[in-house]
């Protein structure tokens, strides 16, 4: 009986032994994380950052600031509008009309995008956004920014807004008109045909000044006509 039982015990051991490192693979195999990925192929707002230019509202630079690098072939449109307002503020900057629209694109060859608008006149009601994407937002491709809806939304990297005074749109210069210059009237010489007097051959045509009014002279030469000459005249309309 003691045999029995010894065997048994040791028949259950050895199950244990076999059983038990597979069990605890299979628990370390469910609990490992995949690696990583290397590079960003699904880049956010937050993944960029817009900086101004000391002393400048409309000098602006937008960079990829991801620790982990852009993936090959991935590439983000970035934009920078100037607005002329109403007002200095966001709030009181009413109706906004879009003078300058910029767009560059950020990718793992070029991780930055330098924008300078020259449209701003000194001292007018401004306001200089920096955002994702192509969007113009001029009321016409995307809706205007106007207070206090953020047109931009989730989007928007950059704003400001300041100036001191309103000021129109600039008027565009007009495109001067093409001067036509008239094409001249070719000159049509006669076809020889049988002279009048004796059926000679006309050997030559000659155009004389006018005899009167509105009216040219043809002076045809024959070499069978006894008097040498046929005047032939035509009414100028």
């Amino acid at each position: 009986m003691n045999s029995i039982r010894n065997r048994t015990l040791a028949l259950a051991g050895l199950t244990a032994s076999l059983v038990l490192p597979f069990a605890f693979a299979g628990t370390a195999a469910a609990t490992t994380t995949p690696t990583p990925s290397v590079c960003n192929n699904q880049p956010v707002t937050a993944d960029f950052k817009a900086v101004y230019a000391p002393n400048s509202v409309t000098d602006m630079t937008i960079s990829y600031a991801n620790a982990k690098p852009l993936c090959a072939g991935v590439a983000q449109s970035v934009s920078f509008n100037t607005y002329l307002t109403q007002g200095p503020t966001w709030a009181r900057s009413g109706k906004q009309t879009l003078i300058d629209h910029q767009t560059q694109v950020i990718s793992a060859h070029a991780v930055s995008a330098h924008f300078v608008s020259t449209k701003l006149a000194a001292n007018c009601y401004y306001q200089t956004d920096a955002y994702l994407g192509t969007l113009r937002y001029d009321g016409v491709s995307g809706a205007a920014p106007h207070y206090p809806v953020p047109v931009m939304n989730y989007v928007l990297l950059a704003a400001r807004n300041g100036g001191s005074k309103v000021c129109s749109v600039p008027t565009p210069t007009p495109m001067p008109t093409p001067v036509v210059t008239p094409t001249p009237t070719p000159i049509v010489t006669p076809t020889p045909t049988p002279g009048g007097n004796g059926g000679g051959e006309v050997l030559g045509a000659t155009t004389l000044p006018a005899t009167g009014a509105g009216e040219l002279a043809l002076v045809i030469s024959s070499a069978a006509s006894a008097a040498g000459y046929t005047i032939v005249r035509y009414r100028n309309r």
